[in-house]
């Protein structure tokens, strides 16, 4: 988890994430974004959730939030001073106990540690004629 550093919600605990690069494949985004929250390399495995948030009051941008389980690679987790002012692994009770979680982030924890590793949504890009920057995924067969 990362202790965010900007606003909105400077201070909150939550997963590592952030947006997608127009030129930039899903994945790809993924697995940058947690190295630079968070300072560790991992790859993306599966998809075992995602959150959508429509502007039906003109407030905010409508967006696609989307949980992977990842695998992790190296690094131990680190902050940057700016952008994160803490990092690190915690258990779930510590997790819970956590002030400032964020709700999506606690949800999304729960979910990864009471699922079963192999079910979620896989890469079904094999079954595609290739065409760059597009991404599939579907349920593991």
């Amino acid at each position: 988890m990362i202790q965010r550093g900007l606003e909105p919600g400077r201070g909150n605990w939550q997963i590592p994430g952030g947006y997608v690069e127009d030129d930039e494949e899903i994945a790809s985004a993924v697995e940058r974004e947690v190295f630079e929250e968070a300072g560790i390399k991992a790859n993306v495995e599966k998809v075992i959730g995602f959150r959508h948030s429509a502007n039906l009051n003109g407030l905010s941008s409508p967006n696609l939030y989307v949980v992977f389980r990842l695998k992790h690679l190296s690094g131990e987790p680190r902050f940057d001073g700016e952008e994160t002012i803490d990092a690190g692994y915690f258990s779930m009770s510590e997790i819970e106990n956590k002030q400032g979680i964020q709700t999506l982030s606690l949800w999304a924890i729960k979910l990864a540690f009471t699922s079963d590793r192999n079910m979620g949504f896989v890469s079904q890009d094999s079954f595609f004629e290739p065409r760059a920057g597009r991404t599939v995924f579907g349920i593991e067969s």
